[in-house]
């Protein structure tokens, strides 16, 4: 063979100078600039205006999610890795945010499935009942099985199925496939996140009505059940006077409180 000759990227996945150090970097040696310029994709702008340009570009889901229950394990399932897809996007790293995105999806299909089951009374499906109406634990199952399962048991709303749907396709065909180019990369990722916020607003039941917000039963049971929400009591003025017959009333373990 003749000789040949390549471009290459040199120590592409370290800070420049900290290969040099046994302690590595040293932070006062580390700029805003050289930082974000590491943080960021190669090829993209990693200056300030580039970032909120990014930002802006991917803040225009059709859907908001104005407020997140505060259970661990729903925070750290959904809404952290929700943040984080919009923050590596910012960063460039498109990929990152269609594999985030795909992961809350997964997860929201297995929260919306539990808090369906968990608002039964009793339980619909234990993990017995699963294995033998699905042929396994729902946690389980691959995602396009999972999703047919909640569109046969009326879970979903029209608009989360689409969500769903929409996001599954766009995340198996980067995730899954060689051959798939990344000229719409940027486009496609803006396009899963902003599925993913439809998904989980729609899992949550988030709507507003004459100024309040509104969730899903199924999702104060849930937090009811795990500790998070506290029963609603009225304002201590609500309590006397010509409401004091009331108060006895209200049963503070009415889910809907």
């Amino acid at each position: 063979m003749g000789e040949h000759s390549v471009n290459v990227w040199v120590n592409p996945l370290i800070f420049f100078g900290s290969e040099f150090r046994l302690d590595g970097l040293v932070a006062d040696e580390v700029s805003y600039a050289s930082l974000m310029g590491f943080l960021c994709r190669p090829g993209i702008g990693s200056q300030v205006s580039d970032l909120v340009a990014r930002y802006n570009k991917i803040s225009v889901e059709k859907n908001r999610l104005p407020i997140a229950p505060g259970e661990p394990l729903l925070l750290d399932r959904l809404i952290w890795p929700l943040r984080g897809a919009k923050a590596t996007y910012i960063t460039g790293n498109y990929l990152g945010t269609i594999a985030l995105s795909g992961m809350v999806g997964e997860m929201a299909a297995i929260l919306a499935f539990d808090m369906h089951n968990e608002a039964q009374d009793p339980v619909c499906y234990d993990k017995e009942q699963q294995k033998s109406a699905f042929g396994h634990v729902f946690e389980n199952l691959g995602q396009s099985r999972r999703l047919k399962t909640l569109k046969g048991l009326g879970i979903l709303d029209a608009e989360t199925a689409h969500a769903f749907d929409v996001l599954r396709q766009v995340r198996n065909r980067y995730l899954h496939f060689w051959s798939e180019g990344h000229n719409q990369i940027s486009d496609d990722a803006t396009r899963c996140y902003d599925a993913c916020i439809t998904i989980v607003t729609g899992v949550l039941g988030m709507q507003f009505k004459e100024g309040k917000l509104f969730l899903r039963d199924e999702v104060f049971t849930y937090l009811n059940k795990h500790g998070v929400a506290t029963p609603w009591l009225p304002p201590s003025e609500f309590l006397e006077g010509e409401f004091e017959d009331e108060v006895d009333e209200i049963d503070p373990t009415d889910p809907i409180f």
